[in-house]
């Protein structure tokens, strides 16, 4: 099976798995006009490549059976394995997805009387990958040859926008993680099924399942294949060699001994295995091809059906030709039918498991071939919703949640999706179904400018104009108090406001560049975005964050992020560097520069991955520090007013070095007060104040049984002590300095 956390590192450059995040700043070449006349003659360079290797895959279709060349390209290069330690690896052989679904889409502009006949031999094989990572690679050129000139903020604003879209349209393949994308796939349009079935005679459930099949039939054919293989070449001579490979295929012609006299004179071990490799992978063909039989004997459907679903999934050859050839790289037909359909009415499908990247554009396909398209865009609607409200009811399952919510301001009508209170904190959730077009993918400003007018901004605005009213009715305005009427919460008990935007479309890698996007225009300078995140991305999220304090510090810190710097990343992503860090980069990054963390969710995609093969691999964990654990593990406990901000104020401290010295100097202080025991609060006491004075200060005072009146005291003028310090929220902690298993035994929040 193909692999996420391999596409996303291998298609951005992102350095060996293992090493720690290393954040450094990216500058523009276009700001150097001696560098971009540079880089622009050599990206034009590469640009005049593109034609002449484009006619070398065309030349390559016509040579040499195509779908050999597929199947054989699917079968080394993106088939990985399982370890015995439950990891998922990619193919040792890796060549890029988007690359051979190229192949394919350029295969299928030729008639299939065009296609070339020779059987595949390993030197095409190699031919192809070599050539497809070229091609690849200068396509882009011209485009960015032509960037606006640095001149033009706005308009390079607008073309860095453009290419980010582009480069995660072309590179990375995902609509959640395999297992759970099916589970999803077949919630969201399973319901369709009667109307689907009336008219192309097969519903979204029956086409799910007979790709889930496909996909495992396909990686039992590559299992077999490749252990056949392996066993051949356990022979210590070439003769043995070529003696257990005819035993283990009895339905060849010949003996072993005719076949040795192929070979050179006095053959050797390599040259039997050569001879051997190249054979086996004569059939090649039949790894990634299936007939209705195959599949019928797999399940209890009609062979009427499964006969639909083919031709439901495929196209044929010539059925792309006239089409441009570079749409294919950012709008690739065949991520809507990736099959393709043989006349003998069996099945090509070199990559089965793309129809789960791609499911949404499929059935769109589908939908729009048979006049179902409103179904589908009602249905993707109340998928969304219903989606939303599982998955917090899984995220925060103590809160008041609260859904389709109308409320009224003045003549104007506004309804938000869902709200969240736990504690004295509010979620706001605002979810958008909406879908993504070719011409946005493939970077048509006007059209991308759309999808973020209505998939990022419109539901930021709406969930910031609610936090306006709260804080208002907060205030005391009385016609703010009564607009929020008809939510289940009183203003005055919320202290903190957490704003969500959820997609049912993966649209990511643009949602998480705020900066970028006020650069080009398209979102006020004074609006702070809510994050964005894909519906699929959130279980995995909710699960690797199996609290709610996580699961909410994760959320506030993103907003803060992608309000300071461009991330170039998504949800997942976030999530591996917030296991690392908390996402407190504070020491690490400066205002407005680039971070690119394409593949930090490495260690996420293993778990996920690896568990999806039937491994055992070990569930990745935010690091916490023992203190740290333990003051979370309290204030669950204890539950004291605002605790949740209190919590996720404290996990502002920063990552596991922060929170291990945090540690330490608690250890310390409580020393101090033991062999002290009367008060000492001038003495017995810790401060730690960030840098950034725009997040919470926190203090610790250590004592040996005080009465509550001069704790209280304490306590009180420390947090007076950090406001005078400029630091708008305090949190001051008393310490018992005679129980360690006590991380603390009273709090002190404050906001000035």
């Amino acid at each position: 099976m193909t692999n996420r956390k391999a596409a996303k590192e291998r298609a951005l450059g992102k350095p060996a798995s293992g090493q720690s995040l290393k954040i450094q700043k990216m500058e523009n070449f276009l700001g150097d006009l001696g560098g971009r006349e540079a880089v622009v003659a050599n990206i034009a360079q590469q640009a005049d490549r593109f034609p002449g290797l484009l006619e070398q895959a065309l030349r390559l279709c016509r040579q040499t059976d195509p779908l050999g060349l597929l199947a054989a390209a699917a079968h080394y290069g993106l088939t990985g394995s399982v370890g015995a330690d439950g990891v998922a690896r990619p193919a040792p052989n890796y060549i890029e997805q988007q690359f051979v679904e190229l192949f394919q889409a350029i295969a299928l502009t030729l008639p299939s009387e065009e296609w070339g006949a020779t059987i595949v031999v390993p030197a095409e094989v190699q031919t192809l990958f070599d050539l497809l990572p070229e091609l690849g690679r200068t396509f882009p050129m011209a485009r960015w040859a032509a960037q606006a000139s640095p001149d033009a903020p706005e308009a390079n604003a607008v073309s860095a926008l453009q290419e980010r879209l582009r480069l995660y349209t072309q590179s990375v393949r995902n609509w959640g993680y395999y297992t759970e994308a099916v589970a999803l796939s077949k919630t969201l349009y399973g319901p369709l099924d009667d109307v689907f079935m009336a008219k192309l005679g097969f519903g979204p459930s029956q086409l799910i399942e007979v790709v889930r099949l496909l996909v495992i039939e396909a990686e039992k054919r590559s299992t077999d294949h490749m252990t056949l293989m392996a066993k051949a070449l356990q022979g210590g001579t070439a003769q043995q060699i070529l003696e257990r490979y005819f035993r283990l295929k009895p339905f060849m012609h010949g003996a072993a001994a005719d076949a040795l006299r192929h070979l050179p004179p006095n053959p050797t071990r390599e040259n039997a295995m050569a001879a051997v490799m190249a054979h086996h992978d004569v059939g090649v063909t039949a790894l990634r091809t299936f007939s209705v039989e195959d599949i019928v004997g797999l399940t209890h459907f009609e062979a009427g059906i499964v006969e639909a679903v083919f031709k439901g999934l495929s196209l044929t050859p010539g059925a792309l030709a006239g089409r441009s050839l570079e749409h294919f790289f950012l709008s690739n037909p065949i991520w809507s039918a990736p099959g393709i359909l043989n006349p003998d009415g069996s099945l090509f499908m070199a990559i089965p498991q793309l129809v789960f990247s791609h499911i949404h554009d499929l059935i769109r396909r589908l939908a729009l071939s048979c006049g179902l398209e409103e179904a589908v865009e009602t249905r993707r609607a109340v998928f969304l919703e219903e989606a939303t409200e599982a998955q917090f009811k899984s995220a925060l399952p103590t809160a008041r949640l609260q859904t389709g919510i109308k409320w009224k301001v003045e003549n104007a009508q506004f309804e938000t999706d869902l709200t969240a209170v736990l504690g004295t904190t509010l979620v706001i959730v605002e979810a958008k179904s909406h879908r993504l077009t070719p011409e946005g993918l493939r970077g048509a400003p006007d059209r991308m400018k759309r999808h973020i007018r209505d998939l990022v901004l419109k539901p930021s605005e709406q969930s910031a104009r609610l936090e306006e009213l709260l804080r208002d009715a907060k205030a005391g305005d009385a016609k703010a108090r009564a607009v929020l009427t008809p939510f289940n919460f009183d203003p005055s008990d919320i202290d903190r406001v957490i704003r969500l935007s959820l997609l049912l479309d993966n649209f990511d890698i643009l949602a998480t560049d705020e900066l970028g996007l006020k650069a080009a225009g398209w979102v006020p300078e004074a609006h702070a975005l809510a994050p964005a995140i894909q519906i699929a991305d959130l279980p995995p999220i909710i699960e690797i964050l199996d609290h709610p304090i996580l699961f909410l510090h994760y959320l506030t810190e993103r907003a803060r992020l992608q309000n300071d710097v461009t991330v170039f990343g998504d949800a997942l992503d976030l999530l591996g560097v917030y296991l690392d860090t908390g996402l407190v980069l504070d020491d690490q990054i400066e205002k407005g520069i680039q971070i690119q963390l394409l593949g930090m969710s490495d260690k996420i995609d293993v778990y996920f991955e690896g568990r999806a093969q039937g491994g055992r691999p070990r569930k990745p964990k935010p690091q916490l520090a023992p203190y740290v654990s333990a003051v979370l593990g309290a204030l669950m406990e204890k539950q004291p007013e605002h605790w949740i901000s209190i919590a996720i104020d404290f996990l502002q401290i920063g990552g596991l070095e922060k929170q291990t010295a945090l540690g330490d100097q608690v250890y310390l202080l409580r020393n101090r007060a033991r062999r002290k025991p009367t008060d000492r609060f001038f003495i017995d006491r810790l401060f730690f104040k960030p840098e950034n004075r725009t997040r919470p200060a926190l203090a610790f005072y250590a004592h040996s049984g005080v009465t509550a009146e001069v704790r209280d005291a304490a306590l009180h003028a420390l947090a007076q002590d950090l406001a005078a310090d400029g630091y708008a929220t305090q949190l001051v902690f008393s310490v018992p300095a005679r129980d360690s298993s006590v991380p603390f035994d009273h709090v002190l929040y404050s906001r000035t």
